[in-house]
């Protein structure tokens, strides 16, 4: 749990998304900048500098506020786009 709560600081020190991929079937996003693809195939999200997308099937937003976004489903790929 310690290093949990180090990783999230460190999101919040370096200014940078905190990405944590469970499995594959859970993604979560702290410090997203937004929805631009939404679909349940794929999810495409910004992240600062660069776009992250998620591919796999029944893909759903579970949860989304400005601050974080978890994605469930069968994740089978991430890419990430400059």
């Amino acid at each position: 749990m310690d290093a949990l709560r180090h990783s999230e600081q460190l999101g919040e020190i370096l200014g940078k998304p905190l990405i944590t991929i469970v499995g594959s079937s859970y993604l979560k996003i702290e410090g997203h900048g937004g929805v631009t693809e939404y679909e349940t195939s794929r999810v495409t999200v910004r992240c600062g500098k660069f776009s992250l997308r998620a591919e796999g099937s029944g893909l759903s937003i579970s949860s989304i506020n400005p601050d974080c976004l978890s994605l469930t489903g069968e994740i089978t790929s991430v890419h990430f786009e400059s």
